[in-house]
């Protein structure tokens, strides 16, 4: 099995992005989901905004082993 290193869930196949509306017609504000798990990554992201850490819940996310 091979692994790829990611810093933010942005790669994985089991995001859901959702284009959030609001006021402003130039803003492009969306909101990143798991599929997996039904819950919400991040409910605000604008266009500029770095992009969330993997939550630690994720099933995905691989465990250090600790030594």
């Amino acid at each position: 099995m091979s692994y790829i290193k990611i810093e933010n869930c942005e790669k994985c196949n089991e995001l859901e992005i959702e284009r959030v509306y609001t006021a402003d017609s130039f803003e492009n504000i969306v909101k990143w989901s798991c599929r997996i798990k039904n819950k919400v990554i991040k409910g605000y992201i604008d266009t500029f905004d770095k992009n969330p850490p993997i939550p630690e819940w994720c099933p995905l996310r691989l465990k250090r082993e600790e030594k």
